[in-house]
């Protein structure tokens, strides 16, 4: 004979507690973390114990949009759980936050995005700069000569000399000729100005800044996926601490259930000592599970450049399935989409256009003179040494072009063989990133479907575990099992809840790295979707 048939009647006392714990459980599944979604990140207006029905195919719409919110997220749980929750909590007030606040901050306005604006004016720069390498350059300054000693003269002979001499006035030259106006005139010969260079860096200069320009638009996309991720990992990290409160209170409950039927005569204090050491077990996870949240939020905080102490608390009351990008695409064409649209193949192809352009200049360069140009004018005037007289207006006038075939025209054939190697490393690279590319939005895609399935699974792995505690929880009331037996119950759905949790995370990270892999980054949405 049991317990139970050796004391058929169930005290009024024992039966008030089973009410209570059944109250308790309702209230704690209101806490639970759900799921939704209208291709928009939303928060529900309600709470409920479970998760939402799954979006279709037919609600899918590309954009992110707000809904604000004013209170907790979550009620706070009975029995100091909220003391252990908050052991590590920075001493910053929190800050309330969005997915699409957060996408502001830490995008056009982020660190590295910042970095890759300052890129784009320096390259704008240097086309400016090689544009004008056609303009002579204005020069304008006094010179002064002295000589002492031996000179030879026109005719072969050599005079000892005193002199000195005084130039003041200005000119205009290309590349680096000198200021004419010394005694012996501006040296000849001089490499100012290579006709190769003058015509072939501008354009180089361009492809320059087109390859910048599509380095920021990388820069912002990537910028866009890693506050993404963080912040779904955040989200993440809080409802698995919500679950965790949950299951919290439904093990306190399970205590106090123990140990009534231990005061009835109906249970053993091994089993209210058993009930007890799974309490405290599961401190330990509600302990980690704040740690994750503290870990995850410095990682967002450092993304969005705000203070390293400063606490996030996402303005989200339910974890939602985020559609970016239909399930129902078609692969091959988000592929063609990405191969078009990715600045870093458009970054690439600028960087490959340039080698080319670099490869023709080095092979144009032996045929194409050196030129220097200079015109000056000024007054001019010297004499024996300590003298400055004779001064008188003076104008110069250099025009010089030569050809140049470096090292007996090896040098010009190895530095050829340099480009064009370079050019072939480039096209070698654009290769693989185009395949790279491929691969991400094939990868991206799949996850996609098999976190859809994992959501599924979890969704009914969660209704199962939920029915065999309500089961579990009849026998009870019904004097035909122990409390203790719900424990088993209790952890299905506490694994059920986290398994849910974690495949929705898996499924919004994998919509992010969709989008960003077929060049396109989250936009607001134009309209709010329902709830």
């Amino acid at each position: 004979m049991t317990r139970f048939e050796r004391s058929p009647l169930i005290p009024f006392s024992l039966l008030t507690a089973l009410l209570s714990a059944l109250l308790g459980f309702a209230n704690g599944c209101a806490n639970s973390n759900l799921l939704q979604s209208n291709g928009q990140l939303k928060a529900p207006l309600s709470t409920t114990s479970e998760p939402a029905e799954l979006p279709g195919k037919d609600s899918t719409r590309l954009g992110i949009g707000l809904v604000d919110f004013q209170g907790p997220a979550v009620e706070e749980p009975a029995n100091g759980a909220s003391q252990v929750a908050s052991a590590a909590v920075p001493s910053e007030e929190p800050y309330e936050i969005d997915l699409w606040h957060a996408l502001q901050l830490g995008g056009a306005d982020g660190l590295m995005v910042q970095l890759a604006r300052q890129r784009v004016e320096e390259s704008h720069s240097g086309l400016l700069q090689a544009q004008a390498s056609w303009l002579p350059s204005v020069r304008f300054g006094v010179g002064y000569n002295r000589h002492d000693g031996p000179l030879q003269s026109a005719n072969g002979e050599v005079i000892r000399s005193s002199r000195n001499s005084l130039f003041l006035g200005g000119g205009m030259g290309l590349g680096q000729v000198p200021l004419a106006g010394g005694a012996g005139g501006p040296p000849r010969m001089m490499i100012n100005f290579s006709l190769a260079d003058a015509y072939f860096e501008p354009l180089v200069a361009e492809r320059r800044v087109t390859a910048e320009v599509a380095n920021q638009d990388s820069t912002f996309n990537d910028a866009h996926l890693q506050v993404a991720l963080a912040y779904i990992e955040l989200l993440e990290a809080h409802a698995l601490h919500t679950n965790a409160r949950q299951s919290q209170q439904d093990i306190q409950a399970l205590v106090k259930l123990t140990t009534l039927f231990a005061q009835e005569g109906a249970g053993s204090q091994v089993e209210v000592d058993r009930a007890k050491t799974e309490l405290a077990q599961h401190r330990l996870t509600l302990l980690n599970a704040a740690r994750l949240i503290q870990v995850r939020n410095i990682r967002l905080v450092q993304l969005l450049h705000l203070n390293s102490r400063q606490q996030l608390s996402p303005r989200e009351e339910v974890v939602h399935p985020i559609i970016l990008v239909e399930e129902d695409h078609d692969t091959q064409s988000l592929i063609n989409e990405g191969l078009e649209r990715r600045p870093e193949l458009l970054r690439q192809q600028a960087a490959l256009d340039a080698a080319i352009l670099k490869t023709s200049q080095e092979s144009w360069r032996p045929w194409l003179p050196n030129v220097q140009v200079g015109a000056s004018g000024g007054s001019f005037g010297g004499g024996p040494s300590g003298r400055f007289g004779q001064q008188a207006a003076r104008g110069d006038l250099d025009l010089l072009a030569f050809w140049e075939w470096r090292n007996l025209g090896l040098g010009d054939q190895a530095a050829l063989w340099q480009r064009d190697s370079q050019l072939q490393q480039i096209e070698t690279s654009l290769l693989m990133l185009r395949d790279q590319v491929a691969a991400e939005v094939t990868a991206a895609s799949l996850e996609i479907l098999n976190y859809r399935s994992q959501m599924l699974a979890a969704l009914e792995t969660l209704k199962t575990a939920k029915s065999n505690y309500q089961r579990n929880y009849q026998r009870v009331h019904q004097a035909e099992g122990l409390p203790l037996e719900l424990l088993q119950a209790i952890r299905a759905q506490r694994q059920s809840r986290d398994a849910y949790t974690r495949s929705v995370t898996g499924y919004n990270q994998a919509q992010f790295r969709l989008l960003r892999a077929i060049g396109q980054f989250p936009q607001p949405a134009d309209e709010e979707a329902a709830p």
